[in-house]
Protein backbone atom coordinates (compact mmCIF):
# COMPACT_ATOMS: atom_id res chain seq x y z
CA UNK A 1 0.00 0.00 0.00
CA UNK A 2 2.73 2.46 0.94
CA UNK A 3 4.64 1.67 -2.29
CA UNK A 4 1.54 2.45 -4.39
CA UNK A 5 0.99 5.74 -2.56
CA UNK A 6 4.65 6.70 -2.96
CA UNK A 7 4.45 5.93 -6.70
CA UNK A 8 1.32 8.07 -7.08
CA UNK A 9 2.99 10.93 -5.19
CA UNK A 10 6.21 10.60 -7.25
CA UNK A 11 4.30 10.74 -10.55
CA UNK A 12 2.44 13.81 -9.38
CA UNK A 13 5.68 15.51 -8.26
CA UNK A 14 7.48 14.61 -11.50
CA UNK A 15 4.66 15.94 -13.62
CA UNK A 16 4.54 19.18 -11.67
CA UNK A 17 8.31 19.62 -12.01
CA UNK A 18 8.41 18.85 -15.74
CA UNK A 19 5.24 20.27 -17.26
CA UNK A 20 1.53 20.46 -16.68
CA UNK A 21 -0.97 18.92 -19.09
CA UNK A 22 -1.36 22.30 -20.79
CA UNK A 23 2.25 21.82 -21.96
CA UNK A 24 1.80 18.15 -22.88
CA UNK A 25 2.86 16.72 -19.52
CA UNK A 26 1.13 13.47 -18.54
CA UNK A 27 2.15 11.63 -15.37
CA UNK A 28 1.75 7.88 -15.77
CA UNK A 29 2.03 4.99 -13.34
CA UNK A 30 2.27 1.53 -14.94
CA UNK A 31 1.27 -1.42 -12.75
CA UNK A 32 2.78 -4.63 -14.20
CA UNK A 33 1.08 -7.99 -14.41
CA UNK A 34 0.54 -9.51 -10.96
CA UNK A 35 -1.57 -9.62 -7.82
CA UNK A 36 -1.33 -6.63 -5.49
CA UNK A 37 -2.70 -6.36 -1.95
CA UNK A 38 -3.85 -2.90 -0.83
CA UNK A 39 -4.88 -2.53 2.82
CA UNK A 40 -5.92 1.14 3.12
CA UNK A 41 -6.98 4.10 1.01
CA UNK A 42 -4.86 5.48 -1.83
CA UNK A 43 -5.16 9.26 -2.17
CA UNK A 44 -5.26 10.78 -5.65
CA UNK A 45 -5.50 14.53 -5.14
CA UNK A 46 -4.60 17.73 -6.98
CA UNK A 47 -3.66 15.96 -10.22
CA UNK A 48 -3.98 17.02 -13.84
CA UNK A 49 -3.23 14.64 -16.69
CA UNK A 50 -2.65 11.55 -14.55
CA UNK A 51 -2.77 7.88 -15.64
CA UNK A 52 -2.70 4.56 -13.78
CA UNK A 53 -2.42 1.70 -16.28
CA UNK A 54 -2.30 -2.04 -15.67
CA UNK A 55 -1.33 -4.87 -18.02
CA UNK A 56 -4.94 -5.98 -18.62
CA UNK A 57 -8.05 -6.68 -16.58
CA UNK A 58 -7.05 -10.32 -16.12
CA UNK A 59 -3.34 -9.62 -15.72
CA UNK A 60 -3.14 -6.79 -13.16
CA UNK A 61 -5.31 -7.60 -10.15
CA UNK A 62 -5.61 -5.35 -7.13
CA UNK A 63 -7.11 -7.02 -4.08
CA UNK A 64 -8.42 -4.44 -1.65
CA UNK A 65 -8.14 -6.15 1.72
CA UNK A 66 -10.24 -3.68 3.72
CA UNK A 67 -13.95 -4.36 4.00
CA UNK A 68 -14.91 -0.95 5.40
CA UNK A 69 -12.72 1.65 3.69
CA UNK A 70 -12.34 3.40 0.32
CA UNK A 71 -9.72 2.12 -2.12
CA UNK A 72 -9.28 5.43 -3.99
CA UNK A 73 -10.03 8.79 -2.38
CA UNK A 74 -10.10 11.24 -5.26
CA UNK A 75 -10.25 15.06 -5.12
CA UNK A 76 -9.12 18.00 -7.25
CA UNK A 77 -8.62 16.23 -10.57
CA UNK A 78 -8.62 17.09 -14.26
CA UNK A 79 -8.07 14.54 -17.02
CA UNK A 80 -7.39 11.36 -15.04
CA UNK A 81 -7.56 7.83 -16.47
CA UNK A 82 -7.36 4.42 -14.79
CA UNK A 83 -7.26 1.45 -17.15
CA UNK A 84 -6.51 -2.21 -17.83
CA UNK A 85 -6.87 -3.88 -14.44
CA UNK A 86 -9.18 -5.74 -12.10
CA UNK A 87 -10.04 -4.26 -8.72
CA UNK A 88 -11.71 -6.58 -6.20
CA UNK A 89 -12.41 -6.68 -2.51
CA UNK A 90 -10.82 -9.57 -0.70
CA UNK A 91 -7.70 -11.35 0.35
CA UNK A 92 -5.18 -13.08 -1.88
CA UNK A 93 -4.44 -16.74 -1.29
CA UNK A 94 -2.41 -19.29 -3.20
CA UNK A 95 -3.72 -22.77 -3.99
CA UNK A 96 -1.41 -25.08 -5.89
CA UNK A 97 0.85 -22.10 -6.58
CA UNK A 98 -1.92 -20.13 -8.29
CA UNK A 99 -3.23 -16.89 -6.74
CA UNK A 100 -6.90 -16.18 -6.20
CA UNK A 101 -8.93 -13.46 -4.51
CA UNK A 102 -11.16 -14.67 -1.69
CA UNK A 103 -14.25 -12.48 -1.49
CA UNK A 104 -15.55 -11.32 1.90
CA UNK A 105 -18.97 -12.33 3.22
CA UNK A 106 -19.92 -8.69 3.90
CA UNK A 107 -18.43 -5.31 3.13
CA UNK A 108 -19.15 -1.58 3.39
CA UNK A 109 -16.28 -0.42 1.21
CA UNK A 110 -16.03 1.77 -1.88
CA UNK A 111 -13.80 1.40 -4.93
CA UNK A 112 -13.55 5.13 -5.70
CA UNK A 113 -14.88 7.91 -3.49
CA UNK A 114 -15.00 11.35 -5.08
CA UNK A 115 -15.15 13.71 -2.12
CA UNK A 116 -13.98 17.00 -0.70
CA UNK A 117 -14.86 20.59 -1.49
CA UNK A 118 -12.89 20.57 -4.73
CA UNK A 119 -14.09 17.92 -7.14
CA UNK A 120 -12.93 17.74 -10.68
CA UNK A 121 -13.71 16.92 -14.27
CA UNK A 122 -12.73 14.47 -17.03
CA UNK A 123 -12.21 11.14 -15.28
CA UNK A 124 -12.05 7.97 -17.38
CA UNK A 125 -12.12 4.29 -16.47
CA UNK A 126 -11.27 1.96 -19.37
CA UNK A 127 -11.18 -1.86 -19.39
CA UNK A 128 -11.46 -2.15 -15.60
CA UNK A 129 -13.34 -4.90 -13.76
CA UNK A 130 -14.78 -4.18 -10.30
CA UNK A 131 -15.73 -7.02 -7.95
CA UNK A 132 -17.54 -7.34 -4.63
CA UNK A 133 -17.62 -3.72 -3.46
CA UNK A 134 -20.52 -2.31 -1.51
CA UNK A 135 -20.36 0.77 -3.77
CA UNK A 136 -18.08 1.02 -6.77
CA UNK A 137 -18.34 4.83 -7.06
CA UNK A 138 -19.67 7.42 -4.62
CA UNK A 139 -20.10 11.14 -5.12
CA UNK A 140 -21.23 13.38 -2.28
CA UNK A 141 -23.12 16.65 -2.25
CA UNK A 142 -20.24 18.82 -1.06
CA UNK A 143 -18.20 18.19 -4.22
CA UNK A 144 -17.69 20.94 -6.76
CA UNK A 145 -18.08 19.63 -10.33
CA UNK A 146 -17.37 15.85 -10.36
CA UNK A 147 -18.58 15.79 -13.94
CA UNK A 148 -17.68 14.35 -17.33
CA UNK A 149 -16.85 10.82 -16.17
CA UNK A 150 -16.60 8.12 -18.83
CA UNK A 151 -16.56 4.37 -18.15
CA UNK A 152 -15.59 2.27 -21.18
CA UNK A 153 -15.51 -1.52 -21.43
CA UNK A 154 -15.86 -1.89 -17.65
CA UNK A 155 -17.33 -4.91 -15.90
CA UNK A 156 -19.10 -4.87 -12.54
CA UNK A 157 -19.31 -8.21 -10.67
CA UNK A 158 -21.19 -8.87 -7.42
CA UNK A 159 -21.30 -5.26 -6.18
CA UNK A 160 -24.18 -3.80 -4.17
CA UNK A 161 -24.20 -0.49 -6.10
CA UNK A 162 -22.33 0.79 -9.14
CA UNK A 163 -22.82 4.52 -8.47
CA UNK A 164 -24.18 6.07 -5.28
CA UNK A 165 -24.71 9.73 -6.15
CA UNK A 166 -25.92 12.50 -3.85
CA UNK A 167 -24.23 15.27 -5.82
CA UNK A 168 -26.43 17.38 -8.13
CA UNK A 169 -23.27 18.63 -9.87
CA UNK A 170 -22.16 15.12 -10.86
CA UNK A 171 -23.42 15.32 -14.43
CA UNK A 172 -22.40 13.60 -17.66
CA UNK A 173 -21.45 10.18 -16.33
CA UNK A 174 -21.39 7.83 -19.32
CA UNK A 175 -21.22 4.02 -19.14
CA UNK A 176 -20.24 2.78 -22.61
CA UNK A 177 -20.01 -0.92 -23.50
CA UNK A 178 -20.11 -1.88 -19.82
CA UNK A 179 -21.47 -5.13 -18.39
CA UNK A 180 -23.10 -5.60 -15.01
CA UNK A 181 -23.32 -9.03 -13.35
CA UNK A 182 -25.04 -9.90 -10.03
CA UNK A 183 -25.12 -6.30 -8.91
CA UNK A 184 -27.92 -5.11 -6.65
CA UNK A 185 -28.48 -1.59 -8.04
CA UNK A 186 -26.93 0.37 -10.87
Amino acid sequence: TSVFQKAINACKATQTAVAGIENGGIASLHVPQGFYKITSSLVVSAVTGFRITGAGNKSTIIAFDATSDDLFEITQYIDVKISDMMIATGTISFTGGLPSVNLPASRTNVSAKFNGDSGGTNFEWDNVSFGSFDKVFTTTSNIVNCDNHVHRHCRFYNNNYVWDNTNPQAVVWAFLNCKVFSTHTV
